[in-house]
Order: C-alpha cells, then sequence, then structure tokens
C-alpha cells in the first residue's frame, strides 16, 4: 500500500507541474520571451527543415494508406497541431515527429527499391551525403561561437590560480559553468539574471539583470563590479564595458558563429 501511495503522490506533482507548465507557457506567455512564430510555422518550415529529404520519399510510401499508417499520420498532424498552440517554436520540438517520419519514409524507398531498381542506390547516396552536410554544419560551424569561447575559457582556467569571467551576454547564450568546472574546479563566472516575472498576470524581462545591460552597459558594468575577464556578444559592447569598467580591455579572442550572419562573441582581458 505504500508504493501505491507514493506512486500516486508522484502522479499528483506530475499533474501539477505539467498544469503549471501549460498555464505558464500558454496563457501567460512565458514561451514567448523565447521568440514568437506564426501558427503555421511547423507545418511550411519546421517539418520541411527537420525532415528534409525524407519527405520526399514519404509520399511514395503505401503505409499511409493502411489503417495503422492513417492512424499515425493523424497522430502527427495532431501533435503538430497542438505545438503550435505555442507562441515560442523550435525545430528540436519535432524530434518526436521525425520518428514517425523516417517509418514512411522507409516505405517509400523501399517502394522505389521494388519499382526503380537502379534510381534507389542514386537517392540513397543523396540522402547520405545531404544528412553528412547536416551534421557536419550544425555540429561544427552553425553557432559555434559558444562552445569555441568556453572552451578557450576552460584552457585558461587551467593556467590560472584565480580565474574570474563575468557573462554578459543573452539568456542561454553560453555553456557558462557546466562546462568550466568539470576538470579544474568550479569557476568564479557570473552571468546576467535574466528570470522572468509576474507583471499584470503576464511574464517580462524587464528590470533584469539583462534587461538594464541591454538598456545601457557602461552604466550597468560600473554598479555590477570590475573583473579582469568579460564575454560580450557584438565588439561594440568593448566601448561601454570599458567606460563602465574605467579600464582599457584588449580583445583576448573572438569567435563567430558560422555562416548565419548572428552576432559572435568577444573576449575581453584587461
Amino acid at each position: 500500500r505504500k508504493e501505491c501511495e507514493e506512486t500516486l503522490s508522484l502522479v499528483k506533482l506530475f499533474r501539477r507541474v505539467h498544469r503549471h507548465r501549460y498555464r505558464l507557457n500558454v496563457f501567460q506567455g512565458a514561451s514567448a520571451l523565447y521568440g514568437v512564430h506564426h501558427p503555421a510555422w511547423y507545418f511550411t518550415e519546421g517539418l520541411p527543415a527537420v525532415a528534409h529529404f525524407m519527405l520526399p520519399a514519404v509520399f511514395l510510401a503505401r503505409r499511409p494508406q493502411t489503417r495503422r499508417g492513417q492512424a499515425l499520420m493523424v497522430t502527427t498532424a495532431v501533435t503538430m497541431a497542438v505545438l503550435s498552440l505555442n507562441s515560442h517554436k523550435e525545430f528540436r520540438f519535432l524530434l518526436p515527429v521525425v520518428l514517425v517520419i523516417s517509418v514512411f519514409a522507409g516505405s517509400g524507398l523501399a517502394e522505389l527499391q521494388l519499382r526503380r531498381p537502379r534510381l534507389a542506390p542514386f537517392l540513397t547516396g543523396i540522402g547520405v551525403v545531404a544528412n553528412f552536410s547536416a551534421w557536419y554544419f550544425f555540429g561544427l560551424v552553425h553557432q559555434r561561437a559558444p562552445v569555441a569561447a568556453v572552451e578557450w575559457l576552460a584552457q585558461k582556467q587551467a593556467e590560472s590560480q584565480d580565474f574570474s569571467v563575468d557573462f554578459l551576454v543573452g539568456c542561454h547564450s553560453a555553456p557558462y559553468i557546466s562546462s568550466l568546472h568539470v576538470q579544474h574546479g568550479c569557476a568564479l563566472a557570473r552571468f546576467l539574471d535574466c528570470s522572468p516575472h509576474e507583471e499584470h498576470g503576464f511574464l517580462t524581462r524587464d528590470g533584469t539583470e539583462s534587461s538594464k545591460f541591454l538598456t545601457d552597459p557602461s552604466a550597468f558594468v560600473a554598479s555590477w563590479g570590475i573583473v579582469g575577464r568579460y564575454v560580450v556578444t557584438e565588439k561594440e559592447h568593448r566601448d561601454a564595458v570599458e567606460r563602465g569598467a574605467g579600464h582599457s580591455f584588449v580583445v583576448a579572442a573572438s569567435f563567430e558563429n558560422g555562416m548565419d550572419g548572428s552576432d559572435g562573441l568577444v573576449i575581453l582581458e584587461r
């Protein structure tokens, strides 16, 4: 009976947590703080980008004509429709759907193998090249700056006894301490707090450290405290940091994000 009561308690906690998350993201707009997309984004942009090469093969599959196939297709559509209710959308939210899409894509390639056996190896080769290219770009090039910057800082931490760094960057812009203290102990690292708070029934980041820094970088750095190393998101922030700190800094390292055109990271040192 004790195990049953513990299980029921966990189920109630699970339900309460998910009800809270649903209310927080859907009704209070917490997810909108991370970006907003139009309602059909998953159908028009999300799925084509995530599934890419597999989509043409899906149309060749006979499996959707069966009851099980139709049930899977309906489940996929309903899942994407429910996800679309949230104003904030990301490609990674569609990863469970990709598993179902891959089943239909495999069935379609099998049909192609039977109908056009000479064409199947050619398309398979295209699929391998496309997936390898995506792995290489998104794994080693796209938004590389945060990872490269933290790796550089980890090397500096190993060489210094009094290592410290301040991350003057936006929310969730870098891995922070979790990637610094693994091998060399806990690092003295600070980052801007951007925890949302409720105002008039909605969540906002106005008044947080991140908001204050973006509004007036120099004034914020002056009140934040002086350290020997800063990580900033734009080269233009160097002048603002120097004015606020009252010291000159040199660009110790800079890291670009690849070909997406977004701002890289710059590390300033005294």
